[in-house]
């Protein structure tokens, strides 16, 4: 993703909200709807627990990792969530991260900077069969586990 700024942006926040895709394929609100000042953020004089993990992956994935104001090319690349991204463990499904950038959100109105939006979807991981090292059952998901019975022949 890249981004020219033609104008300054002094006072940015972010509204971020996140949706999951439900069993009628249609994308539903989910948790999380807040709006973040990320120049506050920045210069740690908010400490919004919404706020500080979305500038964790800002800061790690982009140029955008300065204080206020913001001018010139921005750009993103490599985006990628794991675990030690996302703080919680979702249900498994499709989800939509939106998020709307603003200039002066406390203001009326405030002037939209843009959109982002982007779709992630929440898995169980794939382990290959050569690094696996307890083997499990398919049909239970359970280990399997080897018992030794002593047997007595005879007597």
């Amino acid at each position: 993703m890249d981004v020219e700024l033609l104008q300054p942006v002094s006072n940015m926040s972010v509204h971020m909200k996140i949706f999951k895709r439900d069993y009628s394929n249609k994308y539903q609100p989910f948790l999380v709807d807040v709006v973040v000042n990320m120049c506050d953020i920045i210069s740690r004089r908010n400490y919004s627990p919404y706020g500080r993990y979305l500038w964790g992956v800002v800061k790690r994935y982009t140029n955008f990792n300065h204080s206020c104001p913001f001018v010139g090319h921005i750009f993103a690349r490599g985006l990628f969530l794991d675990d030690s991204v996302v703080p919680v463990k979702l249900p498994l499904g499709d989800y939509q991260i939106v998020l709307l950038a603003f200039e002066n959100y406390g203001e009326k109105p405030p002037q939209s900077i843009g959109l982002i939006k982007f779709s992630a979807k929440a898995m169980v991981p794939v382990i290959p069969k050569r690094n696996r090292t307890n083997p499990t059952n398919r049909t239970t998901g359970q280990a399997s586990q080897t018992v030794i019975v002593p047997v007595q022949i005879g007597k």
